[in-house]
């Protein structure tokens, strides 16, 4: 959501990368318990609303780093055009330091093409247009593109939701235009109405002074007071130099 980062002189990519590798083998394999993914984790699931079903999502994230606080809003429809498809469309809000204002509104298509014995798989294409302003650093200046593929397993008492994606990250701001994406997550009930959740997340700095990777963790909860209302808070961990200390992640999703 937010391209601010920081620059860091250490250039171990190889050991972030096996490091986040190797937690993301033993997360996948030890934990993750029940339900869709949903704010505040990155990692999407391959659930669809349904033909005809709208869900309609607020979601924020306060980012501090380096000293600086960042703020930013999405508000996303999600509509049901078919029983395993749907359309998704966001519009960004961001505030920082120096500026504020809409940044690029992106569309999205997710559709789900297998399901057998609690397992799916889904594919989600997308565009983001240049309607945020780059020259106030509020959007990339050019359309960019992105394909994910959403994998999700459902067990007895458990899912777990894998992702890998690809953005072409085309832009005005001398970033890297090739940007790859790869995160699991899962959550645990801890009631009929209350989840906690947790994910892990990896994805190529876009930064072209280093190699090293964006590494972070989410840990949050989910409270579901009615069967189509959610009301969910999360915090985001940073794990490595180059990555934004922390955000606070609060977010309501409402369902028709």
């Amino acid at each position: 959501m937010m391209k601010k980062l920081k620059t860091s002189k250490n250039r171990k990519e190889v050991n972030d990368l096996k490091k986040f590798l190797s937690i993301a083998f033993v997360f996948f394999l030890f934990t993750c318990r029940y339900s869709f993914s949903a704010h505040p984790l990155i990692t999407d699931d391959t659930g669809t609303q349904g033909r005809g079903h709208l869900q309609i999502e607020i979601n924020s994230e306060f980012e501090y780093d380096e000293n600086l606080w960042t703020k930013g809003i999405d508000t996303i429809f999600s509509y049901g055009f078919t029983d395993n498809g749907d359309i998704i469309l966001t519009f960004p809000y961001l505030s920082t330091s120096d500026a504020q204002g809409l940044s690029d509104i992106s569309i999205e298509f997710k559709y789900r093409f297998f399901e057998k014995d609690g397992l799916s798989f889904a594919l989600k294409p997308g565009i983001s247009f240049p309607t945020g302003d780059e020259t106030k650093e509020l959007g990339a200046g050019k359309a960019t593109y992105s394909i994910y593929f959403i994998g999700t397993k459902e067990n007895k008492n458990s899912i777990i939701h894998f992702n890998f994606g690809y953005i072409r990250n085309q832009n005005v701001n001398d970033e890297k235009e090739n940007i790859y994406h790869l995160s699991i997550a899962c959550e645990f009930p801890l009631s009929e109405k209350l989840r906690f959740v947790s994910d892990l997340c990896g994805e190529t700095n876009p930064d072209k002074s280093t190699g090293t990777p964006i590494l972070f963790s989410i840990i949050g909860f989910i409270y579901s007071p009615k069967e189509n209302f959610d009301i969910a808070l999360g915090i985001k961990i940073g794990l490595n130099k180059v990555s934004p200390d922390f955000s606070i992640l609060p977010g309501i999703t409402i369902r028709f």
